[in-house]
């Protein structure tokens, strides 16, 4: 096709996505009122240049509740664009209708996004799938750029392309230290962040572990056990112990040293490496750090009727399939109902209303708890300690990307609590 008529949808990342998938020469946004124009016009072309994808872009404006006037509209796109197809996935029904009958009308060719096979579908030819293939077509930054936003930082792994196997493999042996030790893993970091604290920033810096610090009139106690656990497993090197009880270490590199001191680190890179095990994901990045315009969120805000307000600029992990990115939000502390109020919204305003918010926890939420319904009622994915612990984290992934989760007042959970559980092995 050489032209792409586009229904304009509240939705970023459908009025994007038949571009994408189709490669037009041009994209004629129809329908669209002037102030959505002013608002998503920078967006969209920024969108499309910073993917290297050349394409005109024009905006049409026309009432498209009155069908006089969407079928004139339509008559001069297509007696100056011969060569047209009109994209009818998103906008609003009556706006559809319209748009609709007046293409059958005027012989223009009609595709629609599935959203349940995920695939296009030729409407001209008795609904027949196009074989265009969504998965892999939208990463991570695009979801950003599109909604007005950028990815300012992430968690880089690319050193690690060589050892890839090794790096994740230390990973879940780490993760197997942090569940045995659960309870006395948060004292535990703040031991280390004090005596790492103690020497230079450097990796190869050598950590003096005493038994007890004393910091700001506290006292922090080393944990012998954990310790020695991180030492087999590979974590330390250069590991060293003194006459006077006093340990000695260097971390196995800057990463490690950053993940060790961090509580919450490693419910992070599991549920990355988990969801990378479930392969239905095209790319999965951790610690996102991002900004976006905030008036152009205020303006979103009126535009879905969606609650947006200011939170923290990091999501911890983000892991995408089609046009249906997870927005993944890790704790290890007790859950709190602000954690729901704080990465729904996230999630809602940077995939446009298609992706999905998850809260993942080390502690059980049981279904009677306020957390579980309101997560619920809002389709906030949970992924808790239960499941952790029952070894599905791998399959709760899975059933996101697939949309087929189940929710723990359902039966079907209690069937899949019944099966294996699935070990997560780095192939």
């Amino acid at each position: 096709m050489e032209t792409l008529i586009e229904l304009f949808d509240e939705s970023p990342v459908l009025n994007i996505l038949a571009c994408v998938a189709f490669k037009p020469k041009k994209l004629i946004f129809f329908g669209a009122n002037p102030n959505e124009i002013e608002q998503s016009k920078n967006d969209y072309i920024r969108f499309f240049k910073r993917r290297k994808e050349k394409v005109d872009i024009e905006f049409i404006t026309v009432n498209m509740l009155n069908l006089r006037e969407v079928e004139t509209g339509l008559e001069k796109i297509i007696k100056d664009n011969p060569d047209c197809v009109l994209d009818v996935t998103g906008g609003k029904d009556l706006a559809l209708l319209a748009a609709g009958m007046a293409a059958v009308r005027l012989g223009v060719p009609l595709v629609f996004y599935n959203k349940k096979t995920e695939k296009y579908v030729n409407m001209n030819k008795y609904c027949c799938e196009m074989d265009v293939d969504i998965y892999g077509l939208l990463n991570c930054q695009d979801f950003f750029c599109v909604s007005g936003g950028s990815i300012t930082d992430f968690e880089d792994f690319s050193e690690y392309n060589d050892t890839r196997r090794e790096f994740w493999q230390l990973v879940l042996n780490i993760w197997d230290i942090y569940l045995k030790h659960m309870g006395s893993w948060p004292s535990h970091v703040q031991y280390l962040q004090k005596a790492t604290h103690n020497f230079s920033q450097g990796s190869d810096s050598r950590i003096k572990c005493p038994a007890v610090l004393n910091s700001n009139g506290h006292k922090f106690y080393r944990n012998d056990d954990i310790i020695n656990d991180l030492r087999s497993c590979g974590a330390f090197k250069d590991f060293e112990k003194c006459e006077n009880n006093d340990f000695y270490f260097t971390y196995k590199d800057s990463n490690f040293k950053r993940y060790l001191t961090d509580v919450g680190a490693f419910l992070e890179l599991y549920i990355h490496v988990c969801a990378l095990q479930t392969r239905c994901f095209s790319d999965v990045l951790s610690r996102v750090k991002y900004n976006w315009d905030w008036e152009y969120a205020n303006y979103s805000k009126q535009l879905h009727n969606t609650l947006f307000r200011p939170a923290s600029n990091e999501i911890d992990v983000i892991a995408v399939r089609g046009i249906e990115p997870l927005y993944i939000s890790c704790k290890t502390s007790s859950p709190e109902m602000k954690y729901i109020d704080e990465i729904y919204p996230q999630a809602m305003r940077m995939s446009g209303g298609e992706g999905h918010a998850v809260f993942a926890c080390t502690h059980t939420i049981d279904k009677e708890m306020p957390i579980y319904n309101k997560a619920k009622a809002l389709g906030v994915y949970i992924i808790d300690g239960e499941d952790i612990k029952n070894g599905l984290v791998i399959e709760r992934l899975r059933q996101m990307a697939e949309k087929r989760y189940i929710w723990k007042d359902e039966p079907g959970y209690q069937e899949l609590i019944n099966r294996s559980a699935l070990t997560v092995r780095i192939e």
